[in-house]
């Protein structure tokens, strides 16, 4: 879709603002014709909704059908108790339901016996109530109303009704206390409103019995009564006030104070700044508001009074400051400067103008978005100017009616969109085919829909419509006489609806329509019901044409079967010309209507005769008269361009068109009433009107349209009228004046058609000023935005070089101001403002803007170090207007002291640790001219420098424009400290943990810590560096059990510290690392042997030994060994000295061994940890014992108990001996 059919499309549809997810183009521009709303990114998969609130009327955006609130009530409501209230919302459509719903914009608003109740015209009523029925959720809280028709929903803003009850409505007084004043000085009066009454009293007026007319008597904003000059005849007057309670109407006066007036005193101006807290300061106002300022001050002197906005100076001279119809732009500080010849003083009030139809400060906004008045979105305080609402993929689910609502304490802002997505319309799945049936019998046709959001459906008779719900809520069944009427909801998207004819008639024989409508649009299905008999036609009402145009005459035939319909004019039958065409469904067409065709037509049925059993009537006939009539045409309104101050008038005249004709006018779309605002006269006669203005101006200009209405249709003709206007200021530039580096906006504002140009000049030679800043037969030279023109291209097109000033300075495309938006004291000058648009002559103002200058400071060094002990010269540079103060001082706690035009001044501060003579050794020098060009030089030497005095000092320059800093941190550098708090933990047997806290480093990087470390047995220390950013270390592959001394030292680029507090510590033992030594074996006997051995070397045991274990092998050549093991505590306790001489052996002796066996033996340490290495394997043989044999008698021996060298055999009996002597290999 091309831009131009956007256009074109939107030209027939103003009023109707939605969202096609398939016309990207055209929706962005439909959005963008209604500033306040825009949509961008829109595609058939998403789009983003933006908000950007320029104005709160959005109702122009809807649809025709979709639901508006027209009215709704306040967002803050307050009410009596006793007397109730009632909240009205009013639709603009007469199908549009109204409901309420409670503060969270969801739940429904139930009725409350005799406290609330939704009454029958939708209104919600709160009842009167006494203290004992008060509900917070009834009585004072949050309501919303919903308006909503089968298009969809909007809610409305917020209403928050409050109760005036008990004190609020109570007896209040009012209270004015008695001033006294100087004579030739101001007074304020205040009407003290006691303050549980304060937000519902008005301030009326102030009575008193002097003429309360005059220039001497001020109400102001806040309801104080402000009376200057004092004189004489003040003295002893008294005065009230009159106030009045908004909501009950009640009006009271206060008690009468008096006024004393004293003897005028010669002194400088002074404020009621103890009257004037900051609340009474500060105005907030909307667009369109009168605001009045007062400078409240009291002077018996004469005084001059200058009123500054901002930083630019406003031509009122007076003590009192009016702005009259206030507007966005007036908002800022306005100062107040008074004086006298004494001195000076100042009032300042900060305003804040906001248009209740826009948002002023985005920051302080919540946005809500909703969707058909359910709530999608939530932002909070977005300090973007747009809400925005994306939806990545759209579904059927998100058509509706989106608002987005604007909150803030003060007001709320509201706007709103339709979106409409194609391809959701209604779709007729299912519908009834043609039927035919007897008088008398019954007949139901239906029709299925599928379509989000879910259809309404209409039934139609002969295309007329017979059933019109405004919605189908679930299921519905209405009978109209015999005629029955049901829809049943199938799903979320498909609906079901029948229409049921029972006792069927000839006249039911007609066409019928289902017609299915939400949203996004409509379907429809037409057939026919036939009923034999007949024919029977339906009467027909006179029909008018309207000539030119296409006219339709429907003969609609009940009855069946129908031979033919025909149509008759004059006797003759239709058509007899190419305009007339009859359709088969009896139907009758002429084109291009004219007055010919006026008169009688007769429509015509014959019945076809085909069985006995079908009663047929005769032929039918029915006629109906036709007459023609013609619509407006209007000759073309020609306006054009006109010159202001031109007597003007323009005619619309009807040339074709029945009487009576309406004429009237329309300007922009508001139609012109006889008596209105823009002195346009009105002249109508019949087919003629005239509109005439004496004095064009250029709020005349517009799109003027002409519109002729009578009964049959209407014309229209448009054309634009251009006033063209020289320029002329509607806001005149003004002298000004800022302080050096702040930001200027001089305004300049022109009108005029078409609309003027703004350009600023500067006077390149100012040296010839008048008195007023203005200068006269000087040079002014064009000032260039540099943000958009270069140097080449500004010189081709003025013939200059781009200049330094012009780089720094901006003209505004918005509004026409000159801005500087840091001022420089080359910005001191003459400018001028100038204003053309081509017509008539140019308007221009000229105006001095002056550059105040606070103090700044030179470059200047702002570290210095200094070694302990000697000294140091710090020193600054200012520049700025004189008379110029310039003081020394510290920012660091312990010094507090402020070193003043030479003097040291020492604090009361309890922290402060300069003595006496640390004070001696500051001394402050001033070198400078008295001239406004030189800088100043101030001088601040310290002698003797100590630690104390590492700090950072301030040199602070002033003078009335402001005051300035500059720092200059000093450092004394020195030797670090030793580290503090060393500690050692997590002691292990080859490790610890070490410690410290930071020292101080002498006011140099630490560089390095130095641990170092030694044990007992050592002579000299090991040392070990770690990083200078921590403050413990790890210190590892240590001996177990032995006695460490450890210290440390800091290091920077100055050197080493003193050491830190000497630590010792003991590792933890460990299981030794090394057998026992000189292991011996001594075989004692057959059965026992004697070990010896030696304890581990020192460096091995790892603590102390506090026992030794044992193991020993017998046979070791057998397969199997068999094992004991001994525990030898008690070993420990014979003369192991851990620390002393291991030169006593220790020993163990091993009984109940085997006699004759080989036995190999081991031996390992035992500490407090555990148990260390065996030695290595010591074997022997015990020695050899008696045989002993079996004790059965003659035989082997059971044990050998050595080698068996023979046996002698005894005989008892013979007493015989027999000695056999054992050889090798013999057994």
């Amino acid at each position: 879709m091309g831009m131009d059919s956007c256009f074109s499309s939107l030209s027939k549809t103003t009023s109707l603002c939605f969202i096609f997810a398939s016309r990207k183009s055209c929706a962005q521009i439909v959005l963008v014709l209604f500033a306040g709303l825009c949509v961008s990114g829109v595609s058939a998969s998403g789009f983003d909704l933006t908000l950007t609130p320029t104005t709160g009327s959005f109702r122009q955006h809807m649809g025709s059908r979709a639901p508006e609130l027209i009215s709704e009530p306040p967002q803050r409501v307050f009410y009596l108790g006793s007397q109730g209230t009632m909240l009205h919302c009013i639709t603009k459509l007469t199908h549009t339901r109204i409901s309420w719903r409670m503060s969270d914009g969801v739940t429904a608003v139930e009725e409350v016996e005799g406290l609330r109740t939704v009454l029958a015209n939708s209104d919600l009523e709160i009842r009167p109530f006494s203290l004992e029925q008060y509900r917070e959720t009834v009585h004072n809280t949050t309501y919303f109303c919903v308006a909503t028709n089968p298009y969809g929903s909007v809610i409305s803003s917020p209403i928050t009704i409050i109760p005036l009850v008990g004190d609020s409505v109570g007896d209040w007084t009012l209270e004015v206390k008695s001033e006294s004043a100087r004579l030739g000085s101001s007074v304020l009066f205040t009407c003290v409103v006691p303050e549980h009454v304060r937000p519902y009293v008005d301030i009326l007026e102030w009575v008193h019995d002097l003429d309360k007319s005059g220039e001497r008597y001020v109400l102001t904003s806040r309801g104080q009564l402000y009376i200057r000059p004092i004189t004489q005849h003040d003295h002893m007057q008294r005065f009230k006030c009159r106030a009045i309670h908004r909501i009950t109407k009640e009006q009271k006066d206060s008690p009468s104070a008096s006024l004393f007036v004293a003897p005028a005193l010669q002194a400088p101006p002074t404020s009621y700044s103890t009257k004037l807290a900051l609340a009474y300061r500060t105005v907030n106002a909307q667009v369109g508001d009168y605001i009045k300022l007062v400078c409240f001050i009291q002077s018996s002197l004469p005084v001059s009074f200058t009123w500054n906005h901002d930083s630019s100076t406003l031509d009122t001279r007076s003590d009192v400051l009016i702005l009259q119809n206030a507007q966005t732009f007036q908002s800022g500080t306005y100062t107040c400067i008074v004086q006298n010849d004494l001195g000076m003083e100042s009032v300042q009030y900060h305003v804040s103008v906001e248009d209740p139809l826009k948002l002023v400060s985005q920051s302080d906004y919540i946005f809500e978005w909703y969707r058909d008045a359910s709530v999608v979105q939530h932002v909070s305080k977005t300090s973007s100017a747009l809400a925005k609402m994306h939806i990545p993929e759209v579904r059927v689910e998100d058509l509706g009616i989106y608002q987005c609502f604007a909150y803030n304490d003060r007001q709320t802002v509201s706007g709103r969109i339709q979106v409409v997505l194609s391809g959701t319309t209604p779709k007729i799945t299912e519908s009834f085919s043609s039927e035919l049936i007897s008088v008398g019998s019954q007949v139901t046709i239906e029709c299925s829909v599928f379509g989000s959001p879910l259809p309404v459906i209409s039934w139609y008779k002969n295309f007329k419509p017979i059933y019109q719900p405004l919605e189908n809520p679930g299921k519905i069944s209405t009978n109209q006489d015999r005629v029955t009427f049901r829809t049943l909801t199938m799903s979320a998207y498909s609906l079901k609806s029948s229409v049921s004819l029972s006792n069927v008639e000839l006249a039911d024989s007609a066409f019928y329509t289902c017609r299915a409508t939400n949203k996004a649009g409509s379907d429809e299905f037409t057939e026919k019901v036939y009923v034999k008999g007949g024919p029977l036609i339906e009467q027909m009402d006179s029909q008018v044409a309207v000539a030119k145009r296409q006219f339709l005459l429907h003969c609609f035939v009940a009855g069946y079967p129908i031979k033919q319909i025909a149509w008759f004019y004059r006797s003759q039958q239709v058509p007899f010309n190419h305009r007339q065409v009859v359709h088969k469904n009896g139907t009758l067409e002429i084109s291009s209507v004219e007055q010919s065709d006026s008169g009688q037509y007769e429509c015509r049925a014959e019945p076809e005769i085909t069985s006995s059993q079908i009663p047929m009537l005769g032929a039918a006939t029915s006629t109906v008269s036709v007459s023609v009539s013609f619509a407006p045409e209007l000759s073309p309104l020609v306006l054009g361009k006109r010159t202001a101050g031109q007597r003007f008038s323009a005619t619309c005249f009807a040339t074709v068109g029945d009487s009576p004709i309406l004429i009237s006018w329309y300007r922009n779309g508001v139609i012109i009433e006889k008596v209105n605002k823009f002195d346009i006269d009105l002249t109508s006669t019949g087919a003629l009107s005239i509109i005439s203005i004496s004095s064009l101006a250029s709020y005349h200009s517009g799109n003027y349209t002409c519109k002729a209405v009578n009964a049959v249709g209407s014309a229209t003709s448009t054309d634009t009228l251009s006033v063209l206007e020289p320029p002329r200021f509607q806001i005149e530039p003004k002298n000004s004046q800022v302080v050096l580096g702040e930001r200027l906006e001089v305004p300049c504002v022109a009108v005029g058609n078409p609309a003027p140009s703004i350009k600023w000049l500067r006077q390149i030679n100012n040296n010839q000023e008048d008195s007023d800043g203005s200068s006269s037969g000087l040079e002014y030279a064009e000032i260039a935005n540099d943000s958009d023109v270069d140097e080449n291209t500004y010189f081709q097109l003025t013939g200059r070089n781009l200049s330094s000033l012009d780089r720094d300075l901006v003209v505004s495309s918005r509004n026409g101001s000159l801005i500087i938006p840091r001022s420089k004291v080359k910005h001191k000058g003459v400018f001028m403002c100038q204003a053309s648009n081509g017509i008539g002559n140019d308007v221009s103002k000229s105006i001095q803007i002056n550059i105040n200058i606070p103090p700044y400071f030179g470059i200047g060094k702002v570290e210095e170090s200094v070694l302990l002990d000697t000294t140091v010269v710090l020193s600054c540079e200012v520049f700025g207007d004189k008379p110029m103060s310039v003081r020394w001082g510290s920012r660091d706690p312990s010094l507090h002291a402020l070193l003043t035009d030479g003097k040291i001044v020492q604090s009361d501060s309890s922290d402060s640790q300069l003595s006496e003579q640390d004070l001696s050794r500051f001394t402050r020098e001033m070198v400078g001219k008295s001239d406004p060009i030189s800088s100043t030089v101030s001088r601040l030497t310290i002698r003797d420098t100590k630690r104390v005095d590492s700090a950072v000092y301030f040199c602070e320059a002033s003078n009335t424009f402001g005051k300035s800093v500059f720092n200059v941190s000093l450092t004394v550098l020195e030797l670090p400290d030793e580290p503090e708090n060393v500690e050692v933990k997590d002691v292990e047997s080859d490790s610890f943990r070490l410690s410290w806290r930071t020292p101080f480093n002498g006011n140099s990087p630490l560089t390095a810590y130095v641990l170092s470390y030694k044990t007992s047995d050592e002579d000299g220390y090991t040392e070990v560096e770690i990083p200078p950013e921590k403050t413990e270390t790890l210190l590892e592959n240590l001996l177990p059990a032995i006695k460490y001394t450890i210290f440390m030292t800091s290091q920077t680029a100055q050197g080493r510290s003193n050491p830190s507090q000497v630590v010792s510590v003991t590792t933890k033992e460990a299981e030794p690392s090394g057998p026992p030594r000189d292991l011996d074996a001594q075989v004692v006997s057959s059965t026992a042997v004697n070990l010896t051995w030696k304890s581990p070397s020192k460096s091995d045991r790892n603590g102390l030994i506090i026992g030794y274990e044992m193991q020993y092998v017998r046979n070791s050549s057998e397969s199997k060994r068999s094992r004991r093991d001994a525990q030898l505590n008690q070993v420990m306790k014979m003369g192991i000295d851990h620390e002393g001489s291991q030169s006593t052996s220790q020993h163990a002796m091993v009984r109940n061994l085997h006699k004759f066996t080989d036995y190999c033996f081991r031996v390992r340490a035992r500490t407090a940890v555990g148990l260390g290495p065996y030695t290595n394997d010591v074997c022997v043989q015990t020695k050899e014992d008696d045989v002993e044999l079996n004790s059965g008698g003659m035989g082997a021996a059971s044990e050998a108990n050595g080698i068996i060298t023979q046996y002698k055999v005894y005989c008892d009996r013979y007493r015989i001996r027999l000695d056999i002597f054992m050889t090798d290999n013999q057994s």
